[in-house]
């Protein structure tokens, strides 16, 4: 019985062969075509530079290191920058043209590969004129899994958006820094579910697809939803898969800042229309920082994301999601007031005469104050707050509207240029 041999084994074993000439017949090769260049490792190299070595043979690799992001499986993004010098005499054809993305995100997505410094130099343009926005969400949460759970409420209502404006479920895409195993894509997958939009799990081709940013390389959608798009651990760039223990045995560095922003890079081209990021406040990525020249940032001035202690705002919609029931004698009431991008803890004193709040109901609050405790904003309610009953339909994010007014404004800054 022969023993079992993984996809490594069979390259060592194929450039043994090759070179003891144990093969009949021998095997040469006119042309040969590579793909993906960018992806190989270098058991590989050494499998094509041997199937390449007899006279004659022309090799011809197509490869984007814009878009190395295999390090995990041994690619070496060094091996396609440095192609002209190993394999010379050779030719270089600059493919520059992205046909897939509008222009506001093909200027993004170059500002933000140019802060690596290891690759080749190109400037790709794009011959749409399409004025699709670029639009970044900010998030909160008073509660650790608030924001997870906002997380996947906005990207649900995003896609429900898009739904009843003409799209179909597989012209979405929602993506984030790793798969099946994050709670945010399987907090978005669980929300689909319960507003009956197909995932795309039992086909990628008939559903909105959720899924890491390298499951979607090579794919496109014309609406993209990046999740959390933050500092750190899983988010971009991640450090939660960072081991020390292995970093002995590695051949290839892994999760470096290049490749994490080469990740980022895939991620938002995957867009054909329109892009949506979320992020945590206060927390953003830095590569959203990078090209923060192209992304603008949704603010809803009655939201709770954009409370500062200080704050002189006078007007919030909210739903009253917890009242605590010790409350100081001194207190009216006490709880946590959330909308669908935040929560903020709220106190109502019973000497200042404050409306009372009901659990569950959505407010539309004037003429609050926003004080600080334990060093987060914190609203108070007093005699000249007002505290009027709303619809919970009132205080959804109008995603159209949103990517008209931002496509407005990109195109009157463009003409302005």
């Amino acid at each position: 019985m022969q023993e079992p041999i993984d996809f490594a084994d069979m390259i060592f074993d194929a450039v043994s062969k090759i070179r003891n000439r144990q093969l009949s017949p021998g095997i040469e090769y006119e042309h040969i075509l590579v793909d993906e260049f960018q992806d190989i490792n270098q058991a590989q190299l050494e499998f094509i530079e041997t199937l390449a070595q007899p006279e004659g043979t022309n090799l011809f690799a197509v490869g984007d290191d814009w878009q190395s992001i295999y390090s995990f499986q041994g690619a070496i993004v060094d091996l396609f920058i440095d192609f002209e010098t190993r394999f010379a005499p050779a030719t270089t054809t600059t493919l520059d043209v992205n046909y897939r993305s509008p222009p506001q995100l093909v200027k993004a997505s170059n500002e933000l590969i140019r802060h690596n410094e290891s690759q080749l130099d190109k400037d790709v343009s794009t011959p749409s004129d399409s004025p699709a926005a670029v639009a970044k969400y900010l998030l909160g949460g008073y509660r650790e899994y608030d924001y997870i759970e906002y997380t996947a409420a906005l990207a649900v209502h995003l896609v429900e958006e898009y739904l009843e404006n003409g799209c179909e479920p597989e012209d979405i895409m929602i993506l984030c820094r790793y798969d099946s195993a994050v709670t945010y894509l399987d907090a978005v997958r669980q929300k689909l579910r319960d507003h009956s939009i197909p995932d795309g799990i039992s086909d990628e081709d008939d559903g909105v697809s959720v899924c890491s940013v390298h499951r979607a390389k090579g794919r496109q959608a014309k609406h993209v939803i990046v999740t959390h798009a933050s500092e750190g651990g899983m988010g971009f760039p991640a450090t939660e898969r960072d081991s020390e223990l292995l970093d002995p045995i590695r051949d290839v560095e892994m999760n470096t800042l290049a490749e994490e922003r080469r990740l980022f890079y895939v991620a938002i081209t995957r867009s054909t229309r329109t892009l949506d990021v979320i992020t945590k406040k206060n927390d953003e990525s830095r590569f959203l920082k990078e090209i923060e020249e192209y992304v603008d940032t949704v603010t809803e001035a009655e939201h709770i994301v954009g409370l500062e202690p200080g704050d002189g705002r006078a007007v919030l919609r909210a739903k009253v999601s917890l009242l605590f029931d010790d409350v100081h004698p001194k207190k009216h009431q006490d709880g946590i007031l959330e909308d669908r991008t935040d929560s903020v803890r709220f106190v109502s004193w019973a000497s200042n005469d404050p409306p009372t709040l009901e659990s569950d109901s959505w407010y539309r609050f004037e003429n609050i104050t926003v004080k600080e405790y334990n060093g987060a904003p914190q609203i108070v309610l007093t005699d000249l707050t007002r505290a009027e009953k709303i619809d919970p339909k009132q205080a959804r994010v109008d995603v159209e509207t949103i990517h008209e007014n931002l496509s407005n404004e990109i195109q009157t800054r463009s003409s302005v240029d």
